[in-house]
């Protein structure tokens, strides 16, 4: 036996934030990795723009989980297609998140790969490898690998209708982890946007 639509559709998204009012004046508009033809992918400088200059509503990005079991944005699992990390190590073909502390993964420059518009990289000698206050300098310019946290925190303030849509990329345990320190950041930190967060996965 089957009971179909026991809850009707109005009251189902009678409170959904991903729904906006017919009368509203545009749709809803959504920042694919912070909108990665005009910034570095995934990082805070990029999603900065989409949401103050761009007037973004949702952030849409993937999240992987850090070997200290933090979660970071990236759409890989490595960070060799946005990063510097083959200056460091160019031993192995791929650097993959999970083999890397959050604290590690934050040396490298994840607007080294970045290509702009006019086929330019306008970030890759920004540091150098030996750079003293190399952290420093990818700080300042938000061009850290970007953990999850630190975006919620950045708007959770000034922007508490920000929406969030999250792909867990990790599977097995690790993507089951991922998921928990995701709940925990917003049951325990973020209260106010766990209704703001769509969570997806392929696991």
């Amino acid at each position: 036996e089957a009971v179909i639509n026991i809850i009707p559709p109005e009251k189902v998204v009678e409170h959904n934030v991903f729904i906006k009012d017919k009368n509203a004046s545009r749709p809803m508009l959504a920042a694919h990795r912070g909108g990665s033809l005009n910034n570095p992918e995934n990082t805070l400088k990029a999603f900065k723009a989409a949401v103050n200059n761009y007037g973004n509503d949702i952030i849409e990005s993937d999240i992987w989980l850090t070997k200290d079991e933090k979660i970071v944005f990236s759409h890989d699992k490595s960070i060799d297609r946005m990063s510097d990390v083959k200056l460091f190590d160019n031993t192995k073909k791929e650097h993959l998140i999970s083999d890397y502390t959050l604290d590690e993964l934050q040396n490298f420059n994840m607007g080294y790969g970045f290509k702009n518009k006019n086929n330019e990289y306008p970030y890759k000698d920004l540091v150098s490898v030996d750079q003293v206050g190399r952290k420093d300098v990818l700080k300042a310019n938000d061009l850290q690998i970007l953990e999850v946290e630190q975006l919620f925190n950045e708007y959770y303030v000034s922007k508490p209708d920000l929406l969030f849509i999250v792909e867990i990329k990790n599977g097995g345990e690790k993507g089951y982890k991922a998921a928990n320190v995701l709940d925990d950041l917003l049951t325990n930190k973020y209260p106010n946007y766990k209704n703001n967060v769509v969570v997806g996965t392929f696991h």
